[in-house]
């Protein structure tokens, strides 16, 4: 659920950074042993100096090279949002791509997307006679040993790609460049999306700290959610409270205020209680009688930190956030419409309805991309897409059947595709032999074997996710407005 920060197109955000407490708070952490956050927070913007800053790719090398982004470019939220659609999508948009190539070089890993950047320019060569020289300056580069940009390939697909250098052709590199891209999409690409390193305006605030968060209207209301989806939102509640306590001029109210949030947040078995350490509670116990304005300021310092150290990185977790932002962000009235179809209005009862099976969930749109958004959280979309690909090739003419077998082979069934699904030996030969004569049944079993693997595997975790749990209850609380 993709860069976290991204997916709040729909939120108008512009954190104050002068809140008072936000400097209390900033002093008193500095006074912590754990600083962690504070040289997180630096660390990221020293990593977006450097994304901003133009790839460097030497002059002369036959080598495809993404445009520069001008100094200062920005990238609108809905572009980001489509970058989080899958990795192809990303590459395929010229701002996607050099984003994410500044991205690997402040990983150090820019020699991956170099390469792949590479193979496509190399496959667009229109004679024989070009590819000799730009495949001979691909394998020194990227792939012969201490290659200067050595990419991470296995034995068996280096020894394949030199055997091909005598006489290359179009497609001698297409094995090497379909791991790396494997290995950018499962390794670099998921960490992109949960960094903070796209430059997306004012959103860009909320990967800075707690503060800018807590001070925004739309960021706390996404983070009370998130810490309700998490069952710890009494922290939170405790802060409020606290900021709301603090701001009591009526002597007479102090003390009646100062008890409800004891006993709501800190007496033994309070309702909401909070996680502090012993000695700050007896403490405020001990001086609750004669309160003052200043008496819940240590507690709230350690729930500011608990908060700050825990629950606000995974709030920040691409994964985590994008089904919860998926599934969580409330909508028009007493329905929630889709990401991908904006007219669907979900009911509680459709939702529930999923529950009863996975041919259920499967047969509603909405559910297959919920369920979508699910599996892509545990790097397993291909599954579905396997599938909804063989639901439609079993609907295609027959005069179109060739061309979309072999599409959904390449992209998923053959050794060292793109998204290969998780089938053995035997079937995976037997579809290939099927593929090259293809009629409307020749991935039946391949797509009944990732049925049974979902409906075993992914479904019932489905089902106890809080993406699918907190869409249910959102939706069952609207419904009951």
């Amino acid at each position: 659920m993709e860069n976290p920060l991204l997916l709040f197109p729909q939120l108008s955000i512009s954190a104050s950074k002068d809140k008072p407490y936000c400097k209390v708070m900033k002093s008193a952490i500095k006074d912590e042993p754990h600083k962690a956050s504070k040289p997180g927070a630096k660390q990221k913007r020293n990593r977006l100096s450097l994304l901003l800053q133009k790839p460097e790719f030497h002059e002369g090398d036959h080598l495809g090279k993404p445009g520069n982004l001008t100094k200062g470019a920005s990238v609108s939220p809905e572009e980001a949002v489509e970058w989080g659609e899958s990795f192809n999508k990303l590459l395929s948009e010229k701002a996607g791509l050099d984003t994410f190539t500044k991205f690997l070089k402040t990983e150090f890993s820019e020699e991956n997307i170099e390469f792949w950047i590479a193979c496509e320019d190399y496959k667009k060569s229109k004679s024989a006679h070009e590819l000799l020289p730009k495949a001979k300056t691909i394998f020194e580069t990227f792939i012969q040993k201490d290659a200067p940009k050595e990419v991470n390939l296995d034995f068996h697909i280096k020894e394949l790609t030199r055997q091909g250098m005598g006489q290359p052709l179009r497609g001698t590199f297409d094995a090497a460049q379909s791991r790396v891209y494997r290995l950018m999409e499962q390794d670099s690409y998921p960490r992109f999306l949960s960094s903070a390193l796209s430059n997306t305006g004012e959103t860009m605030a909320w990967s800075e700290s707690v503060d800018t968060v807590l001070a925004n209207k739309e960021g706390l209301a996404a983070f009370r959610t998130f810490l309700k989806s998490e069952f710890s939102e009494e922290n939170v509640e405790f802060w409020l409270a606290c900021e709301d306590f603090k701001k009591t001029k009526a002597s007479s109210k102090i003390a009646s205020k100062a008890q409800k949030i004891y006993s709501d947040f800190i007496q033994a078995d309070a309702p909401k209680e909070i996680n502090i350490d012993f000695h700050t509670k007896y403490d405020i116990s001990q001086n609750i009688s004669e309160p003052t304005l200043s008496c819940f300021d240590a507690a709230q310092s350690s729930v500011y930190c608990l908060m700050a150290k825990d629950s606000f990185p995974r709030f920040l977790s691409g994964a985590d956030l994008k089904s919860y932002l998926t599934c969580m962000v409330p909508h028009i009235e007493s329905g929630i419409k889709t990401s991908d179809s904006r007219n669907v209005v979900l009911s509680a009862e459709e939702v529930i309805q999923w529950s009863q099976s996975l041919e259920k969930l499967l047969a509603s749109q909405s559910g297959q991309g919920v369920f979508w958004e699910f599996l892509k959280s545990e790097f397993s979309e291909e599954n579905i897409e396997f599938w909804l690909a063989c639901e439609d090739y079993k609907k295609t003419k027959s005069d179109h059947l060739h061309g979309k077998a072999e599409k959904i082979y390449e992209e998923f069934v053959q050794s060292d595709a793109i998204k290969q699904i998780n089938i053995d030996y035997q079937m995976r030969e037997a579809t290939a032999k099927k593929a090259q004569d293809p009629t409307r049944t020749s991935f039946d079993e391949a797509q009944k074997s990732v049925y049974i693997l979902m409906e075993r595997d992914s479904y019932p975790r489905f089902l106890k996710s809080k993406c699918y749990l907190n869409l249910l209850n959102q939706l069952q609380t609207n419904t009951s407005k």
